[in-house]
């Protein structure tokens, strides 16, 4: 009794006829128990039974909640501290029998609650109880509460079973996740966290596993509570196992975090004797330092370090390595590093293949020779020949033509690169004993994507003393490295060059459209910053004049939305000397295109910032015209306010509108007006309405300004006046 004063209480209280109090645990019973889909409860708070005062009689009472009975002690707390006591099931069974204690959804819910993370054991009894005796008792709410008790110290196995139960009540992660909320802070409430979405978790053992291990190592920078945590997990790691892990904390933390994370997991198993690495252990991991990010040379290092002992282990490089890696590796990494790759691959069974030799010999020559100096160091070359023929293979003449390809391409390139007139070409050409072939045209120029000077020497070159040599594919070439930094003057003497070819017209027109769809992405992967797809070609070659180009050419630009910065630096680039009667074609051009309100008024503003162009009144008006096709679109609100500000800004330049006749809606010319300066009074309110021939039947709707004269507002109509002559 001296345990429990509270239990005088109790006493008193169930002596009373009036009111019949549940046995209180705490003062929290005061609080309703939360409806299932409400927001996340308290953990572990002790709910109060439901109606806790209540006008029913104490009978009925007992008969609505068989496990309380009148002058019992609290099935909870009872229940509680049997399950505190380590016996066997049957004894458990007895001494619940002996309480009358009756193992009901709700007990078994609020057991769990009771006991939660400060008595983790008994609940484990409790649950392991209820499951194999009682298991038609558990409800979702109890499964969700194991999972929340055995987070903290639950073993992979429990949680396994603890799934396998919700499996079979068909519960899965998101049910629970909506109706009783998961705590973020534990990463619960996540795609990430231990449940998420994820529905393999019901089918597979190692999937719940792998996730629970990823879990721990993600809660905390690795260190004693991660060591601890990962030993009451208490999982027996295979290799496919650890495979798994390793790529999942790839996705788990920053690129940086997630190398460390699987550096110290892959070395924890290795100390704590939790597993011995294999082949396919070491390739994961070798595979999650080569490939992860970017190459960085600390993880370089450390992927080395793996490799040696790897090998030193006797074990070799896995099929799936060279699947998977090899081919980002050996293009990615420093060239140095990736011949070291290659030589170490080289010394186990599994080698890489013959293609994969050519590709790195093709890449040493680009990076590496430096051409025309005659003293070319050939240490790399020589070191990928040597590992290669060691290895007991040979290059075939196939594979040795596409390498010796490749360094002529690298010798041709050079030479275009630093002449600089035809007649050097020739000679430089002569002395190399090379022949401009179709072919050669069209490698050459695919090299020289990043280079738009020396391919604009070539094209020049061929076009001028081989045009017959000049095919649409080196057109097409041409034309993309124009795209990311030719003027339009340059746009135009290429459309004569094609002109003469009969290239972009009738059948050539077909045959080009062709070659378009064969070179596909090839094509588009010169190195070029901007994608010649965005521009309609066949529109820019059809136009009959350089004016009419060079204003579709400068629409397409706008219409592509390079940004304010790459914009203005391609407009710079194109040179276009621009007119009054250009702008207002471009004007005219960007309002049949639909181009947006905002890129027109950036261009328009950037042709007065830059002081190529001063605006005039036809290029006012022609905006003003652009801006009332959008009025016309539906996009009033915003469109008004520029309008207004445009024609207070022409009107202070001293320009006149003009004719506006067809341009606006009813809806939008009353908006327009009606947002004009204060300054304009209702004479040149209708004097504009007048000239964009505003219905007069609309016009009433314009209300006289309080600032007009006296003798303005006796007309009933406006309109009636400006016909008087009065204006």
């Amino acid at each position: 009794m001296r345990s429990h004063p509270w239990r005088l209480l109790l006493r008193s209280h169930s002596r009373s006829k009036h009111l019949h109090l549940p046995t209180p645990l705490s003062l929290s019973l005061l609080h309703p128990i939360p409806p299932p889909n409400s927001s996340t409860p308290p953990l572990f708070q002790y709910p109060s039974f439901h109606r806790p005062f209540s006008s029913s009689t104490p009978q009925k009472q007992e008969e609505q909640n068989p496990s309380e009975r009148k002058g019992s002690s609290n099935p909870v707390t009872v229940t509680a501290e049997i399950f505190s006591k380590s016996s066997t099931g049957d004894e458990f069974k007895l001494e619940l029998d002996s309480n009358d204690i009756v193992i009901t959804e709700d007990l078994v819910e609020r057991v769990l609650q009771h006991l939660g993370e400060k008595n983790p054991d008994a609940a484990r009894r409790f649950f392991g109880y209820v499951s194999d005796r009682e298991r038609e008792e558990f409800s979702e709410r109890s499964c969700y509460l194991m999972l929340v008790i055995l987070r903290s110290s639950g073993s992979a196995k429990e949680y396994w079973d603890v799934f396998k139960i919700m499996r079979k009540k068909r519960c899965i992660p998101i049910v629970l996740e909506q109706r009783y909320g998961f705590e973020s802070r534990d990463g619960w409430g996540s795609n990430k966290g231990p449940l998420g979405h994820r529905m393999e978790l019901f089918e597979s053992f190692n999937e719940t596993a792998c996730m629970l291990v990823c879990w721990v190592i993600r809660q905390q920078v690795w260190g004693d509570w991660v060591e601890k945590r990962l030993r009451k997990l208490d999982v027996s790691y295979s290799s496919v196992l650890v495979s798994e892990i390793l790529q999942d904390l790839m996705w788990l933390k920053e690129e940086e975090e997630a190398a460390a994370a699987a550096m110290m997991f892959f070395r924890w198993l290795q100390e704590s004797n939790s597993f011995e690495h294999n082949e396919r252990t070491y390739g994961t991991m070798l595979r999650f330092l080569g490939t992860q990010g970017n190459p960085i040379k600390g993880r370089i290092e450390k992927f080395w370090r793996v490799a040696n002992e790897m090998r030193g282990a006797g074990f070799g490089l896995s099929g799936e390595f060279y699947d998977v890696s090899w081919s980002s590796l050996s293009s990615r990494w420093p060239l140095a590093d990736a011949v070291d790759l290659y030589e170490f691959a080289m010394g186990f069974a599994l080698k890489p293949s013959i293609r994969d030799c050519v590709v790195l010999l093709r890449r040493v020559v680009e990076e590496v020779i430096e051409l025309p100096n005659p003293e070319v160091d050939m240490n790399l070359f020589h070191r990928v020949l040597k590992a290669f023929t060691e290895g007991g293979n040979a290059l075939t003449d196939l594979a040795m033509d596409d390498v010796l390809e490749s360094l002529n391409r690298r010798v041709r390139s050079e030479i275009f690169s630093k002449s600089s007139t035809s007649d050097e070409f020739k000679l430089e050409l002569d002395s190399k004993d090379i022949v401009i072939t179709q072919d050669l045209a069209e490698r050459v120029l695919q090299h020289l994507g990043e280079n738009p000077n020396a391919a604009r020497r070539l094209f020049g070159y061929v076009s001028e003393r081989e045009s017959k040599r000049l095919s649409a594919v080196s057109c097409l070439l041409m034309l993309g490295i124009l795209c990311s930094c030719g003027s339009a003057k340059e746009f135009w003497d290429f459309f004569e060059v094609m002109r003469k070819k009969d290239y972009g017209a009738g059948r050539g027109r077909r045959r080009f459209e062709t070659e378009i769809s064969g070179l596909g992405s090839k094509m588009y992967g010169l190195g070029s910053s901007l994608d010649m797809r965005c521009y309609n070609f066949f529109v820019l070659y059809t136009r009959s004049s350089f004016e009419d180009m060079a204003n579709s050419l400068v629409c397409q630009l706008i219409q592509r939305h390079l940004g304010v910065d790459g914009a203005e630096k391609r407009l710079r680039e194109l040179d276009v000397s621009y007119s009054s009667e250009l702008v207002l074609m471009i004007f005219r051009e960007l309002g049949s295109l639909h181009v947006e309100e905002e890129a027109a008024m950036s261009f328009f503003r950037w042709l007065q910032e830059s002081n190529l162009f001063e605006h005039d009144e036809t290029t006012y008006n022609a905006l003003l015209r652009f801006l009332g096709r959008n009025c016309r679109a539906g996009s009033i609100t915003g469109t008004t306010e520029t309008f207004r500000r445009v024609a207070d800004e022409m009107r202070g330049a001293g320009f006149e509108i003009g004719e506006m006749k067809g341009i606006f809606s009813s809806r939008a010319l009353r908006c327009i007006v009606g947002r004009l300066d204060e300054a304009s009074d209702c004479f040149q309110k209708l004097s504009f309405m007048t000239k964009a021939a505003f219905p007069r039947a609309n016009r009433r709707s314009i209300v006289p300004s309080p600032r007009s004269p006296p003798n303005f507002r006796v007309f009933k109509d406006p309109f009636d006046l400006f016909v008087k002559g009065s204006i």
